[in-house]
């Protein structure tokens, strides 16, 4: 089981990555409604190897900022390890 917190700084960390942009570039209060579509599905990809669950492929699409995303896959995460 992940939490919200762990969650939030794996994406941010990929987010970083991907972009090429430092760690504190990527503001996990800002809307996700820019994110290149590519870039979110390959995102819900590696999140499902981090998770260890499938995601729905739009869950990306489900959630306005990195911070709620994390919340709701850290519930996902504690109903998949019941």
């Amino acid at each position: 089981m992940k939490s919200a917190t762990e969650i939030r700084d794996w994406m941010i960390d990929y987010l970083a990555s991907n972009l090429s942009v430092e760690r504190n570039a990527i503001d996990p209060h800002s809307n996700l409604e820019g994110m290149q579509s590519i870039l979110a599905a390959s995102m819900v990809v590696a999140l499902q190897d981090y998770l260890g669950f499938k995601l729905p492929q739009n869950i990306a699409y489900q959630y306005p900022t990195l911070d709620a995303a994390a919340q709701a896959l850290a519930a996902l995460s504690a109903e998949a390890s019941k």
